[in-house]
């Protein structure tokens, strides 16, 4: 039995497809305004950043709006997938939330920043998206 070489593309779509241009155009405009919100944070002060605290908002409301307009392409199987990946992360963050003053108290933690809450999200997410496929497979 051959086996085919797979494109980099059929690669990098093995997760339901690739995005669409505008939800990748809206990810870096994202990331851009929260980089540059942080510098004018850092560097201009703090009336400076409330003032542009708006844009990355903006740009992370139409984010999440491409990314759900693309997730509605997708066929249901990678949409159960997600679907599982998703609540898979919200259940491990509310008992993150639930759990983490307890351990605080207890001396076992610090307190809990914003990079550790994106190191969990990022986490979770991973774990739960591997998982569902692997079930799925």
């Amino acid at each position: 039995m051959e086996q085919t070489q797979r494109s980099w593309k059929d690669r990098l779509s093995w997760c339901g497809g690739k995005p669409s241009k505008a939800q990748i155009i809206w990810a870096v405009l994202f990331a851009l305004a929260l980089t540059a919100n942080e510098f004018v944070r850092k560097s201009a002060g703090i009336d400076a950043y409330r003032w542009l605290l708006p844009v990355p908002v903006i740009c992370g409301i139409f984010y999440v709006i491409h990314v759900v307009k693309d997730m509605a392409r997708i066929d249901e199987m990678q949409q159960r997938i997600y679907l599982e990946a998703a609540a898979a992360t919200c259940l491990g963050l509310f008992l993150l939330g639930l759990l983490h003053p307890t351990f605080e108290r207890a001396g076992l933690i610090g307190p809990l920043e914003g990079i550790h809450v994106s190191i969990a999200v990022g986490l979770l997410v991973t774990v739960g998206f591997f998982v569902s496929a692997w079930r799925y497979r």
